[in-house]
């Protein structure tokens, strides 16, 4: 049995939850349907280039108290790994494998895609950018590391996320912060708005996002 949680110290029993029972159908790009498949946890990993860093741990006990109730809604995307394929990189939905093993899950729901390297790499970045509760500093660091690929500029950026012009350029002056100051952003101890007047007045050198 394994209990799980949440922030009021209510433990939620999962006895006997190996496996996910939720049926779950997502659609691609293409329009077409696309079913998940149950694939083994100990054959998942995450992939390096997520924009995402931080997990809350509070945050993940409730979301895997929620699969425990109700399956994983929403399944993870995945591409094959290896030499014959027999590993999967998460694409998109780290959050949701940390709490399905946080629950021992024996296998959890994926849909398989066969994307290349480049495409997985805006697919992990674009999932995060739309989260409700993505960060600052990891927002601004994901435009960055968009406008990086040489692929976008801001103005493509504004275009594809729905944001103005303005928006991206004073995310990406977070990026201009030094460590210590980016930290406290990060932290929550100072706002994203005040971050963005310290880099202004503290113009980088290169002058790589003026105006």
């Amino acid at each position: 049995m394994t209990a799980i949680k949440n922030n009021n110290g209510t433990a939620v029993a999962t006895e006997n939850l190996t496996t996910v029972a939720t049926a779950v159908v997502a659609n691609n790009p293409d329009n077409k349907e696309r079913k998940a498949v149950n694939i083994a946890s100990d054959l998942i990993e995450p992939s390096n280039y997520n924009a995402r860093k931080t997990f809350d741990a509070d945050a993940l006990k409730e979301l895997a108290q929620s699969i425990s109730v109700h399956g994983l809604i929403q399944p993870i995307t995945v591409r094959r790994k290896g030499e014959k394929g027999e590993h999967y990189e998460i694409i998109c939905g780290e959050r949701r494998f940390r709490a399905c093993r946080l629950l021992n899950l024996a296998e959890i729901p994926c849909i398989i895609r066969e994307v290349t390297d480049q495409q997985a790499y805006d697919l992990s970045i674009s999932e995060n950018l739309q989260r409700e509760d993505v960060p600052p500093m990891e927002a601004a660091e994901a435009y960055k590391r968009l406008i990086d690929t040489k692929r976008y500029d801001i103005a493509s950026l504004a275009m594809q996320y729905g944001k103005s012009e303005k928006h991206i350029y004073q995310m990406l002056k977070l990026c201009d912060l030094i460590k210590g100051i980016a930290n406290l952003v990060s932290e929550g101890k100072l706002t994203a708005s005040a971050g963005i007047v310290i880099s202004q007045v503290r113009q980088k050198d290169t002058g790589e996002y003026s105006e």
